[in-house]
């Protein structure tokens, strides 16, 4: 190519380049009205939102756009406090909104989060967070003590009360019913975990523990009554002249205890009427002519069935006798037969030779044994004196044991010991017999020979003393000797003396042997007892 054509090449070429720079002008210049359009419309958007929230927004899955930030603010905490949380007792469940629960959304964070979306940054960074619309995440503040508050209200709806231990009495026996625990909330482990299991909508349940019943001492009283029933218990009584055994039976026993709830503990109980009870039928058993001194009696056995004695002993004296003479009675055989004196068996029937003397056929009363028995027995008097005539020997007991054995002499015919029930009425160190003009050591009282009062007495004591040393029957003992009285050796009166209780009763039976022995007066026993036999 030549030179010429070079450069009409060129100049070809500088006459089209006005057209290309237009167009890039042109293309600037849409660009730059482009620009122009979009930040006017920016601005106009930052204008419009500048309070708001911008849209599609949403804080979790609840959406706030558009709203302003007080709107969003209330609208979330609506929602929220609108949530229920769940919890579940068995078939029943219970609801109470999440402010109740404790549960307190930050709404103000979050809404103040959501406002702050794309409006920091380079314009790039701005568009690309509201473009990316991240739900905020709301968090929540938690008080366990509103929880707690609310959780308690329900405390009533769960509790089941504990069902303490008891005791049934029957055939004998007792046997504890055990108690049967109960039921209360556990709040504690109701609201471990509460909180993250509500965040989640998930339901809580209930927790419980137990409530153990009151140790209320069942067992003890158990323990205790079937001591009081199962232990023997046998009554022996003086009846008629002779001992009676008789065996109560735990189920005769069952209606005498009962448990007594004294604050919350279950006391073994005895009752004293029902032990009444018993003995008035033991009353009737041994005849209608029994006169049971009842009140006593009941008093001894609820005291032996307390301190585990399976022995109880007293005397079951007849009562008031009507009865009619036949051939062979004498007021002497009376009164052994019934333990009456005769000067009693007199006084009883005043009238008596005024309606035909001492006949057969004719009826007569024959006081109660009781009037023998004026003192009182203590509960706790389980002694008793017995003087046996036909052995002539004087045995003492308490309870079931024999505590002594000794000779005796009882009185020679003329002047015979009566038989029957008497008692311990009086104790004197040295009585005086002011007739005789002797002194009667260690002297227990036992019954008058005539009327209360104004005769003489009989009673127990040691070999009586003269003077100068002298003892009265010495060497004497074993065989009748005296004028009415139980003569003992000095020793054996001496311990009975201080053993024996007022009211304790004397047993005297059998039948005196004979003697040749036979005086008046004491002048007469001292000249023909001047030897021992």
């Amino acid at each position: 190519m030549s030179t010429v054509d070079a450069v009409s090449v060129r100049k070809g070429a500088g006459r089209r380049l006005p057209l290309r720079a237009g167009a890039v002008l042109i293309l600037l210049f849409i660009l730059a009205a482009i620009i122009a359009t979009v930040g006017v419309a920016a601005g106009l958007f930052e204008d419009r939102y500048a309070t708001l929230i911008y849209p599609g927004i949403a804080i979790g899955n609840f959406p706030v756009g558009e709203m302003p930030r007080a709107e969003a603010e209330a609208t979330v905490l609506e929602h929220y406090n609108r949530m229920l949380g769940v919890f579940e007792y068995q078939s029943s469940k219970w609801f109470a909104a999440w402010p109740l629960l404790g549960i307190s959304p930050n709404a103000r964070d979050a809404v103040q989060q959501a406002f702050n979306i794309g409006r920091y940054g380079s314009p790039d960074q701005r568009i690309a967070a509201w473009r990316a619309r991240e739900p905020v995440a709301i968090s929540f503040s938690y008080d366990a003590s509103i929880a707690r508050k609310t959780l308690e209200g329900h405390r009533a709806e769960v509790r089941v009360a504990p069902q303490d231990a008891s005791v049934t009495i029957a055939n004998g026996a007792a046997v504890m019913i055990a108690g049967i625990p109960g039921v209360e909330l556990d709040t504690d482990a109701t609201l471990q975990g509460t909180f993250a299991r509500l965040l989640k909508e998930q339901p809580i349940t209930v927790q419980t523990r137990p409530i153990a019943p009151v140790d209320n001492g069942a067992e003890a009283a158990v323990t205790q009554l079937n001591a009081w029933l199962q232990r023997p218990l046998t009554l022996t009584m003086w009846w008629a002249n002779s001992m009676v055994t008789r065996t109560i039976t735990p189920a005769e026993r069952t209606g005498w205890v009962s448990v007594l709830a004294v604050g919350d503990r279950l006391t073994p109980s005895l009752n004293t009427k029902a032990i009444r009870a018993t003995l008035e039928q033991v009353n009737a058993e041994l005849g209608p002519d029994a006169a049971m001194r009842l009140d006593e009696a009941t008093s001894m056995v609820q005291r032996a069935v307390e301190h585990g004695d399976s022995l109880v002993w007293f005397v079951a004296p007849h009562g008031e006798i009507r009865y009619t003479i036949k051939r062979g009675d004498t007021y002497e055989s009376l009164g052994d037969a019934y333990g009456i004196p005769t000067a009693r068996l007199l006084d009883a029937n005043p009238n008596i030779w005024e309606d035909g003397g001492f006949a057969v056929g004719q009826p007569i009363t024959i006081p109660t044994q009781n009037t023998m028995l004026p003192v009182s027995i203590s509960p706790t008097n389980q002694q008793r004196i017995e003087v046996d005539l036909t052995h002539q020997r004087l045995l003492a007991f308490d309870g079931g044991q024999r505590v002594l054995s000794a000779s005796i002499s009882s009185g020679i015919p003329k002047w015979r010991t009566l038989i029957g029930v008497f008692q311990v009425q009086e104790k004197v160190d040295d009585a005086l017999n002011k007739l005789a003009h002797i002194t009667m050591p260690d002297w227990l009282s036992i019954y008058d020979v005539g009327e209360p009062g104004n005769s003489l007495t009989n009673g127990i004591h040691a070999l009586p003393e003269l003077g100068g040393g002298r003892r009265l029957w010495e060497g004497y003992l074993g065989h009748p000797v005296s004028f009415g009285c139980v003569v003992m050796g000095i020793d054996e009166a001496a311990w009975l003396y201080k053993w024996a209780q007022l009211g304790t009763p004397v047993l005297i039976y059998g039948v005196t042997p004979p003697t040749d022995l036979n005086y008046d007066d004491l002048i007469e026993a001292q000249q023909k007892t001047q030897k021992a036999p």
